[in-house]
């Protein structure tokens, strides 16, 4: 769904869900099913320019960047029974 930043200035936005959750609980607004990891601006229609591929793939390289590493690495994870476990996204 595109989003209204400011005026006329529109961008798509970049979610990332929990994979284990069901559908119908990770859209529910009240769960955090999805947590928005960044917006890709919105460019102006006309012809798919080289330009305009590179700065969405450019756009997509630097969001994704900062999970690179705990992709390798993992992190902590506080779960619901008060348990830490080590986790990779």
């Amino acid at each position: 769904m595109l989003s209204t930043i400011t005026g006329d200035t529109t961008a798509w936005p970049v979610y990332l869900s929990i994979g284990n959750l069901s559908m119908a609980k990770r859209r529910l607004v009240k769960t955090n099913g999805l947590i928005l990891i960044g917006l890709l601006p919105k460019y102006p229609n006309g012809p798919k320019t080289h330009t305009n591929r590179f700065a969405y793939h450019e756009s997509i390289a630097t969001i994704l960047r900062a999970l690179e590493e705990l992709a390798k690495s993992g992190l902590a994870v506080l779960c619901a029974d008060s348990r830490t476990r080590h986790a990779f996204p």
